[in-house]
């Protein structure tokens, strides 16, 4: 059995190695992403998901909405960007990081099927491994549910190789990352609303961007399901409940 330092240091090496490209401008990278997910037997489908995709709030959302189903007692798991102290924060599964050995043995699962495939390993990003382990170590520690942030944009983002998820929110859209997803809230949103999928239901939020919400609509009523965006906050007058109606 390998000591702590001798997995550290297969770890850091594992690391190293990646390809650290950012490859999400790439069209083709989806695509090839879902065949891999295919090819591991859609592990992304052995528990519920939540997919979020904005450009501010993603990361406070997908906490407090891991802390409630945490409370109601779910095994709950998390895939966030970008990393603050360490790549393994990204990947959590009730608060817990991956441990090191579980990284490694996740990756070396996937693996043999990527060259199997006829993939380079280096032919991969960092990004993506990171996303193609959460997806086998959720699957693995059989967790219930999935909170994945999108970790730029929609449509060409690794996450968006993911099945159909239960739910998809959209927090605040706004202008980020104009080279990449383009130089208006409308082209920003259309990158983003391309993680709607037929059989998901789409949230987002009361003040969202006027011309965001038209594309996410849009989209939302392209792929035949339903957005659901709080427009106000009525308060009964009699018994002081508050009541939110919708768009």
């Amino acid at each position: 059995m390998a000591t702590e330092s001798e997995i550290h240091e297969l770890y850091t090496q594992l690391i190293d190695q990646f390809n650290q490209a950012r490859l999400v401008g790439d069209a083709n990278r989806v695509p090839l992403l879902k065949k891999i997910v295919a090819a591991l037997g859609h592990p992304d489908q052995t528990y519920h998901i939540i997919h979020i995709a904005g450009t501010n709030g993603k990361g406070s959302t997908g906490a407090m909405l891991g802390a409630v189903l945490e409370q109601q007692g779910y095994r709950v798991g998390r895939f966030s960007s970008p990393a603050i102290l360490n790549d393994r924060e990204q990947i959590q599964l009730n608060h817990e990081w991956i441990s090191e050995a579980a990284f490694i043995d996740s990756y070396e699962e996937i693996k043999p099927v990527v060259t199997r495939m006829g993939i380079p390993l280096d032919g991969i990003s960092i990004f993506e491994w990171q996303f193609l382990v959460t997806l086998i170590w959720f699957k693995n520690e059989r967790v219930d549910y999935a909170i994945l942030e999108a970790g730029l944009g929609g449509l060409t983002d690794a996450t968006n190789a993911i099945s159909a998820p239960q739910l998809t929110i959209f927090t605040k859209i706004a202008l980020d990352h104009m080279a990449i997803l383009g130089d208006t809230i409308t082209k920003i949103a259309t990158q983003k609303s391309k993680i709607i999928k037929p059989g998901t239901t789409v949230v987002t939020l009361a003040s969202q961007d006027e011309a965001a919400m038209q594309v996410l609509q849009a989209e939302a009523d392209r792929q035949g399901v339903k957005l659901i965006a709080p427009q106000t906050t009525v308060t009964d007058a009699k018994t002081g409940l508050v009541n939110l109606q919708q768009r």
